[in-house]
């Protein structure tokens, strides 16, 4: 059985990671290749030796964090299971009590709370990618930034690349925003399974 960076045991036939690894080659996404150290021959990754995170600028700390959720099975499967059904719908639709919230003027709390529900989906599907070519792609380092750009601050606001982050405080932002779109999904499910049970009433 092949085995992923850091010990992550991956199955041939797992559809979760074959889909995330096939959407990530197919998507054709620019590549700045002028600030790469090492020339092509030498980017490609030994055979058993896990792939490293490129260093986007002043990232470090991201990096890290990444490397070590990586490391953790039970959060790289809940990652690549999220099934993204909620993607493309208005929000206020997942998260009950929002559209109330929204109809009331004056109030921005529905607008941040959409777009952190909408980055926290975005995140979670670059996420998909991530793993999927750290686990299975042929390069020594990964570049991150669509991660990374995915992610918006507590306040709705894009986190800036360059600026040096409390890795306690980003990794407070990185897991709230994953726990928005799984909320928003699980929300939407059990809203759905509710007006199914009071459909069935007699």
């Amino acid at each position: 059985m092949p085995q992923a960076s850091a010990g992550i045991p991956l199955v041939e036939e797992d559809p979760e990671m074959q889909r995330a690894l096939a959407l990530s080659i197919s998507e054709k996404q620019p590549f700045d290749t002028s600030h790469e150290l090492l020339p092509p021959d030498q980017r490609l990754r030994e055979r058993d030796l896990p792939a490293g995170l490129r260093n986007i600028g002043s990232t470090c700390y991201f990096n890290s964090l990444l490397q070590v959720y990586y490391s953790m099975p039970q959060f790289v499967t809940a990652i690549l299971e999220f099934k993204d059904e909620d993607s493309g719908k208005d929000p206020q639709e997942a998260v009950p009590g929002l559209s109330q919230k929204s109809a009331q003027p004056g109030k921005e709390e529905d607008s941040v709370a959409k777009k952190k529900i909408e980055s926290g989906r975005q995140l979670i599907r670059e996420l998909k990618k991530l793993f999927a070519k750290m686990a299975k792609g042929n390069k020594k380092y990964i570049d991150p930034s669509g991660v990374l750009y995915s992610i918006v601050d507590n306040f709705g606001q894009k986190v800036q690349i360059g600026e040096e982050k409390d890795i306690r405080e980003f990794n407070d932002v990185l897991l709230a925003r994953i726990s928005d779109a799984f909320k928003a999904s699980r929300s939407l499910k059990e809203l759905g399974q509710d007006l199914g049970n009071d459909g069935g009433d007699p």
